[in-house]
């Protein structure tokens, strides 16, 4: 719960960096005395967004990879503009809030569909809902006036002085953060978060970018600054992703052997270790099949996880651990025996996976478990204590409780 809390407030200090960053701005040097530093701050974001994508890749999710690629072609076509000094002929200010407006509609395309291979249609498709949004703004700027749709480029409504993009990309930006809190993919749930993070410095890209003159350095210093924190926030998200599917049991969602084994070799000269296996486990699965097996793996682990005071791991198969540091066995034996006799007293549904899937509410869930048969799942557990005449794990030795 600590370590939950600290990810908030870092979270909420990345999602307002780019106003700390204005307010201290005037204490940077400027442009015109480090022009090799700013020149290198200006590509950050492009290697970022290049390693998000390679990432992406590598953990088979092309709505990764396209995500990454949309969020450079934003920071291209905001800083293109103002430092490539070509001539070209649309109105910078149109083009800002185009791309605010079509930014959150790219992203709800983007994640509509499911995860597909990327070299087939599916992987075409979403290139085409990244690129034709981008190129479409651009035509657009070129082709409309300023001022000739008020409602979607014109003058807010609420003529707040530090607000000037459109009032309908609050709206979509409401949508989009509705249409990703119903997603249920939990495969893509640290980058949905890291998304959350990021629509606020997106917007303040955009607005800052909106209210500066055309080819004005400081938009592509704000910029550079803002897509340079979005980009670290994604890689970090895959790097969570990267660990959970290294160290995360999938079936469980608990702490996996690799994990143990790499948990042991950090820990200090005084701790328990509990092993726990679900008893008569394989007649459970010859009797009521392998997919109820797995559910009741998935409830011990949980009941594990919540109820040992210690860090639950999955061992492998049916048996899991606990691993209790700096304590000694005399405290850990209630704990473990209480754990077990609230486990032997609580009842396990049967149902059919497949069935419960197909029904949406919880109350239809709920209604179905109330109806079925019930079982005691019960378990076994061996405990052992490091101590200074042990040298490592492989030389203790269990109790069994």
């Amino acid at each position: 719960m600590h370590k939950n809390k600290i990810k908030i407030v870092i979270a909420v200090l990345l999602a307002f960096s780019p106003l700390l960053y204005f307010e201290f701005r005037p204490l940077l040097p400027s442009y015109s005395r480090r022009p090799l530093a700013y020149e290198i701050i200006f590509f950050a974001p492009f290697i970022l967004y290049g390693l998000t994508a390679f990432l992406g890749l590598k953990l088979n999710q092309s709505r990764i990879f396209f995500t990454a690629i949309f969020w450079a072609g934003l920071y291209f076509s905001i800083n293109a503009v103002n430092l490539s000094g070509i001539d070209i002929k649309f109105h910078n200010i149109q083009l800002i809030k185009f791309l605010a407006l079509s930014s959150p509609i790219v992203l709800i395309f983007l994640f509509l569909f499911k995860e597909k291979y990327i070299l087939g249609w599916s992987g075409a498709l979403r290139l085409l809902i990244v690129a034709v949004p981008i190129m479409g703004c651009i035509w657009l700027a070129n082709k409309i006036a300023p001022g000739r749709y008020p409602f979607l480029t014109g003058k807010p409504i609420f003529n707040f002085e530090f607000w000037n993009l459109p009032d309908f990309t609050i709206l979509l930006i409401i949508i989009l953060a509705v249409f990703l809190l119903l997603q249920k993919d939990k495969s893509i749930q640290k980058f949905k978060l890291s998304i959350y993070v990021n629509l606020l410095p997106l917007i303040l890209s955009f607005n800052f970018a909106a209210g500066r003159k055309p080819f004005d350095v400081e938009t592509s210093i704000f910029s550079a600054f803002s897509f340079s924190v979005m980009g670290f926030v994604f890689l970090y998200a895959l790097y969570q992703m990267y660990w959970e599917k290294v160290y995360i049991d999938e079936l469980t969602g608990v702490p996996n052997r690799r994990a143990f084994d790499e948990y042991l070799k950090k820990l200090g000269k005084k701790y328990v270790v509990a092993m726990i296996d679900v008893d008569y486990f394989k007649k459970f699965n010859d009797s009521y099949g392998h997919s109820e097996g797995d559910n009741v793996l998935r409830f011990v682990a949980k009941h594990i996880a919540d109820n040992s005071g210690g860090a639950a791991f999955r061992y492998g198969g049916e048996e899991f651990s606990v691993i209790y540091r700096g304590m000694e066995i005399k405290y850990v034996l209630n704990m473990l025996d209480q754990m077990r006799d609230n486990l032997a007293a609580s009842d396990f549904y049967l149902r059919s996976s497949e069935e419960v899937r197909k029904l949406k509410t919880k109350k239809s869930r709920k209604k179905t478990q109330s109806n079925n048969k019930t079982v005691k799942v019960t378990i076994s557990i061996g405990v052992a204590q490091k101590t200074l005449s042990k040298k490592d794990a492989q030389d203790l030795s269990l109790i069994h409780i």
